[in-house]
């Protein structure tokens, strides 16, 4: 998984959609960027914005922003793993599959806070199979801060391991009134979070059908390697008939499904107009994962509570090395992806006339490129002082008269004073 990140990383995966946006605010105003009290942002934001006081260097400040954002995903495993390795360190298996398969869809729109809440979720769920106890405090106390102050998500997220807690505890009278207080607790932060902060645009549905409405939208090859990473589980846990149930084919029988959503999501990623409209896929990831979290929940009562289960066996370490291996190769096939659009972007900005380029002169149809950051997208592949402005004729216009650069419909910023340096005649 690391292999991959760093090179999503190097390749500016967190430039994708909002991310230029966020990129270029944090660089020219040299302050956090918070949108809706979403503060855990400030934190992976931390290294950028000292490494601006440091370097004009364009691709070094490009990693400083995108390698805290692209380490969400291995930071929500290894959370996990310190959580279950003693108890249950086989449960490692469904986090795995949830965050490196699972999410692919969703995991490249790296600057999306409702992706980072639902992928730091599955601290939470493995937390609340295994059990509360105070030596997990030290992992619980800040994931639940930083999901609480990721996203307004993170409400509707509380609510579900809530829930979590309270079916846990009609099986178990030993951990039930930790299980209850640990829901009591949640429902109160979830409160917090619904009432004590201004309306986020992304206020998500809870019911039930609103969710299965949202993952009936996906389609083709991404909807195939969601599937994938359901069926595997299924076989891992399913009960076989005899003559089946041999160690060979146990172990063998989860990688097929697992390699079709290999084949049908590396397609996908090499494909820029597949994953086009990827960033939708945040507001879907809760039914990404949330068949992940159900079989977990089985493999537990199935496997039973004792220290020794369900252990990391044989067959479950190749699964997780396994969907390693998938999440490794899709990404990086999204990143070449992603690499021949920028490339494609900067060659039509190089050859346009004047410092000033239309959006339709750079039209970039069916990628991610085409998008509202066009405008900063644009700058952030040039550096400091680009020679092309992405704006239209009036835009153009507004920078010569003005002195002012008109980055979308809702911002516009001075062409002085700011870490960037605009060419001063459209």
């Amino acid at each position: 998984m690391a292999v991959a990140l760093a090179v999503t990383t190097w390749v500016g995966a967190a430039l994708t959609w909002d991310g230029s946006y966020y990129f270029f605010n944090l660089l020219d105003h040299g302050q956090p960027v918070v949108i809706f009290e979403r503060y855990t942002s400030v934190v992976l934001q931390l290294p950028v914005l000292a490494a601006v006081r440091l370097t004009d260097n364009i691709d070094v400040l490009r990693v400083a922003f995108g390698a805290p954002l692209a380490a969400v995903p291995l930071l929500s495993v290894g959370g996990c793993w310190l959580v279950v390795r003693r108890r249950a360190p086989g449960l490692l298996v469904w986090p795995v599959l949830g965050v490196a398969v699972a999410m692919l869809p969703a995991v490249f729109f790296q600057v999306s806070e409702t992706v980072d809440a639902y992928l730091l979720a599955w601290i939470l769920f493995v937390a609340t199979v295994v059990g509360i106890d105070r030596r997990l405090l030290p992992i619980l106390v800040p994931a639940v801060a930083a999901i609480f102050f990721l996203s307004a998500v993170a409400a509707y997220l509380f609510l579900i391991v809530a829930a979590m807690a309270v079916v846990l505890s009609l099986r178990d009278p030993t951990r039930r009134r930790t299980l209850l207080l640990w829901a009591g607790a949640l429902v109160l932060l979830a409160a917090g979070r619904r009432f004590l902060f201004q309306v986020d645009f992304q206020q998500h549905p809870t019911e039930l059908g609103a969710v299965v409405a949202q993952f009936l939208s996906l389609r083709g090859k991404a909807l195939v390697g969601v599937l994938g990473a359901w069926a595997a589980g299924v076989l891992l846990i399913l009960p076989l008939p005899r003559g089946l149930g041999t160690p060979g084919v146990r172990r063998l029988l989860p990688l097929a499904p697992l390699a079709v959503a290999f084949v049908a999501m590396a397609l996908w990623a090499w494909d820029p107009r597949a994953w086009s409209g990827a960033l939708d896929y945040r507001d879907r990831a809760i039914s990404f994962e949330a068949p992940l979290v159900g079989l977990m929940v089985l493999d537990w009562w199935r496997r039973g509570r004792d220290a020794a289960a369900p252990m990391l066996d044989a067959d479950r370490r190749l699964l997780v090395n396994a969907s390693g291996l998938v999440f490794m190769a899709v990404l990086v096939a999204q990143s070449i992806s992603w690499s021949s659009v920028t490339a494609r972007l900067l060659a039509e900005l190089d050859a346009a006339p004047g410092s000033c380029v239309g959006t339709a002169a750079v039209a970039m149809p069916n990628t991610a490129a085409e998008h509202w950051s066009k405008p900063t997208l644009a700058m952030a592949l040039q550096g400091r002082s680009p020679s092309r402005l992405v704006l239209d004729p009036e835009d153009c216009a507004a920078l010569t008269s003005r002195g002012v650069v008109r980055l979308n419909d809702f911002d516009t910023v001075r062409a002085t004073g700011g870490w960037f340096r605009f060419p001063r005649r459209g």
